[in-house]
């Protein structure tokens, strides 16, 4: 065991964090995670696959896992896997968590590689929480002289899909009762918690920064999460304010005939829907302003018809030199084509356009894969030849053909869907320009928010508006709700900054097979610790796959599951 300790603690000093890091740390004190009942929980253990090269195909993954666990008593079905197995080459981590009862409970997530460096292999606790149920118990010390203490930093889910009624149109005043009033309904929230974060929203509306007690705990979480739900009011009340919050109103508010005061409503979206924001307000006369917080970064696909929306409803923000450049044969010409294209049809027929505009396919093989669609058929006979030889080509998209809610015909949507993401992002730099420059002309604001936390309590002390927008990293089209296994319900989109599941436009995901808590001794542990096979060191995946969530309930997993 302490081979591995010190092995740990030279590849991960410098590393961000994550389990590994959480695990290390164990070795010198308690670490604990909890689950919705408050039991805790310990890392017992914690393994990498495979040992020596940063990635290898899933059979080898497997043999090493099975070698590794077979020492513990385990087998694979007892072990929870919480996302899909790569269809190709990856890597992967084992995480042994330990119940106050000893009983073992055994969790294993796939990536697409590993490094050897000090980057590790990152599964953040956040993750971890969503995909096990279990949280991890943050500490820090307070106070100073000899009031200086250890507390436990408490979590709670205060993101606007939990906080805040989302995907319909809420006066600003009603806000802060509002999330009261659903915050109370939480059992992890409960009546008095959710009264002192009514407060905390009442006073931001308010421009007040007196201080709610009690909710210093919960700081981070208020901070980051309630903080999406805290912006538009902070924004409208304008007395906790900097950054381009002036010039936003002079500059882009005042020529469409509003103020920031003026503002009546406040809509939350769906995180899912739409990721490039997280708040909107709205004026009675039709306008409104979309407000992204962006303390921890942005990342999934937004929705293309946003783009457009810019030049067809602002056509005053081009001008006549902007305005040849998404013309046709112009700098911009073939995306502002091409997007006309996808919102012009139904989400499944956009790519089979598209792929017909690119000459990958005639009307016929459109026809045909259209009309495959409707059928629902998985018959590769039934396909043209120039469709049955796309849907072969693994180097367009390696579907899982085995699984048994696989269709051909939902393979042929999303192949070609993969081919013109391919085309439109053949120079990304290009495309990256492309999105920045319309988005940089949108009704789109970045807030960075801000706390201040005293004995007396937490208060959102300001609230700074970036605008025009700042993006960084490549902004590209993107296929990811193109998959076999469905029908797509969302148009082909674009992805902002790092999109963390670009695996998904390579291969398809789907439900793994699930596991169950193991209920075995650990008087082994540190024996198999020394021999297993990759521990060395932990790997930063290049691109973390997506998260299937497993099955289970309260009792074959040992708790109930957090969501």
């Amino acid at each position: 065991m302490r081979n591995l300790i010190d092995i740990l603690d030279i590849v991960l000093t410098e590393s961000a964090g994550g389990m590994s890091k959480r695990w290390l740390e164990s070795q010198k004190s308690p670490v604990y995670f909890l689950d919705d009942q408050g039991n805790r929980y310990t890392i017992s253990n914690l393994l990498l696959f495979p040992e020596t090269e940063t990635k290898a195909d899933m059979q080898q993954v497997g043999a090493e896992l099975e070698l590794a666990i077979d020492n513990l008593g385990l087998t694979k079905q007892d072990i929870q896997f919480v996302n899909s197995m790569p269809s190709r080459a990856g890597a992967g981590m084992l995480i042994i968590m330990k119940n106050q009862n000893s009983l073992l409970f055994p969790y294993f997530k796939f990536f697409n590689q590993r490094s050897m460096d000090s980057l590790g292999m990152h599964w953040p606790p956040a993750d971890f929480e969503r995909e096990t149920g279990l949280s991890w118990e943050q500490t820090r010390m307070s106070g100073s002289g000899k009031n200086r203490k250890e507390e436990v930093i408490s979590r709670v889910d205060l993101k606007p899909s939990a906080s805040v009624p989302t995907n319909r149109n809420i006066s600003i005043a009603s806000v802060p009762v509002e999330s009261g009033t659903m915050l109370a309904a939480n059992d992890r929230v409960g009546p008095d918690l959710a009264k002192k974060l009514q407060q905390l929203l009442a006073n931001t509306l308010a421009g007040s920064t007196t201080p709610v007690a009690d909710l210093e705990p919960y700081e981070r979480d208020i901070r980051v999460d309630y903080g999406e739900v805290a912006a538009p009011l902070g924004l409208v009340a304008g007395k906790l304010v900097g950054g381009n919050y002036a010039k936003v109103q002079t500059d882009l508010l005042a020529p469409l005939g509003v103020s920031w005061s003026s503002a009546a409503q406040v809509f939350y979206p769906t995180a899912l829907n739409e990721p490039l924001y997280d708040s909107q307000i709205m004026w009675t006369n039709g306008e409104r302003l979309r407000i992204s917080n962006k303390a921890e970064g942005k990342g999934g696909a937004a929705s293309t018809t946003s783009v457009l929306e810019i030049i067809d409803r602002y056509p005053e923000r081009f001008s006549q030199k902007d305005q040849d450049m998404l013309t046709p044969g112009g700098k911009y010409g073939k995306f502002i084509t091409a997007l006309r294209t996808i919102v012009a049809v139904k989400s499944f027929e956009g790519p089979v356009r598209l792929a017909q505009e690119f000459g990958f396919i005639t009307d016929q093989d459109a026809a045909n894969a259209l009309e495959n669609l409707a059928n629902k058929s998985n018959d590769i006979k039934l396909l043209t030849p120039t469709l049955r030889k796309i849907v072969q080509d693994t180097g367009i998209f390696n579907a899982k053909t085995e699984l048994p809610d696989y269709k051909v015909s939902y393979h042929v949507i999303a192949s070609l869907a993969r081919m013109a993401v391919k085309y439109l992002n053949s120079d990304i730099a290009l495309t990256t320009d492309f999105f920045k420059f319309m988005l940089s002309r949108a009704n789109l604001v970045q807030v960075n928010q801000f706390t201040t936390r005293s004995e007396a309590g937490v208060a959102f002390s300001r609230f700074d508006v970036i605008w025009p927008p700042v993006f960084t990293g490549k902004i590209k089209f993107s296929a990811s709700d193109f998959q076999s296994n469905k029908k797509p319900t969302s148009r082909l989109a674009f992805s902002v900054g790092n999109e963390k599941s670009t695996a998904k436009d390579l291969d398809q995901t789907q439900e793994p097979a699930q596991g169950v808590p193991a209920k075995t001794s650990v008087s082994d542990l540190d024996a198999v610790t020394n021999t297993a096979s990759g521990v060395k060191a932990s790997g930063q995946p290049d691109v973390t796959t997506s998260v299937a969530t497993p099955a289970g309930d309260a009792k074959s997993l040992g708790r109930a599951r957090r969501r």
